[in-house]
């Protein structure tokens, strides 16, 4: 993975605990070995659980938006 990344990005280069080979510095899961990386620095926004719930609350408001857009053509005609 050293020779194919830029050099741009070797300062963003961590060994993998689990697997000892390279990911990025941003990255939550080790692309070899799939095993979960703590990256420094990083804090994802939502829990997990959070984000779980506001992807429930997202996708049901567009459904209901979809839903009464068509209905709307629909009753236009």
């Amino acid at each position: 993975m050293e020779n194919q990344l830029p050099k741009r990005l070797q300062k963003h280069v961590v060994i993998c605990p689990h697997c000892g080979k390279q990911a990025l510095d941003h990255m939550t899961e080790c692309p070899s070995c799939h095993g979960k990386l703590v990256p420094k620095g990083y804090q994802p926004m939502f829990e997990e659980k959070t984000m779980k719930r506001i992807r429930l609350i997202v996708g049901i408001i567009l459904s209901v938006a979809a839903l009464v857009i068509i209905i709307l053509k629909l009753t236009s005609r």
